[in-house]
């Protein structure tokens, strides 16, 4: 037998309560649902890669490298960056050095137009270029 399916179902109800929210509130949702956006590292374009030793196709991953943030963090705006702990190594048979590498902290001063009033905060480049793309510190706290 054959189902017969309902084609008004497969239409969006404008009736429905998802129909009736306000598109700015619709807009923040979708955007929690997205990945986050890499900062450390960057992501690979391909899921698979040809090994030539063993001569199988092998999956790439896109792992995060782990964070630590101080207390620092909190008292600055340093906008997904943090400190990462690894290893340097200096020659091939030498021993690997352990190192922390640290994000660049400037002391700047942002104008926030909802308090009207100017702040001296701590930031990191990557939180200057994002008050620029989203046009404005308010708007970068809000987005």
């Amino acid at each position: 037998m054959f189902k017969f399916y309902n084609v008004k179902a497969l239409k969006p109800n404008i009736h429905s309560i998802q129909a009736r929210l306000p598109e700015a509130y619709t807009k923040f949702v979708n955007s929690l649902k997205l990945p986050p956006t890499p900062v450390h590292y960057i992501p690979n374009e391909d899921k698979y890669e040809w090994d030539p030793i063993n001569k199988h196709v092998n999956r790439r991953e896109d792992r995060p490298i782990p964070l630590k943030f101080p207390k620092e963090a909190d008292e600055g705006i340093w906008g997904g960056e943090g400190v990462i702990q690894g290893f340097i190594k200096e020659k091939k048979n030498r021993r690997k050095f352990p190192n922390y590498w640290i994000p660049n902290l400037k002391k700047t001063v942002v104008y926030s137009e909802i308090l009207n009033t100017y702040m001296e905060l701590t930031v990191t480049e990557r939180t200057l270029r994002l008050i620029d793309q989203y046009c404005g510190f308010d708007h970068y706290i809000l987005g």
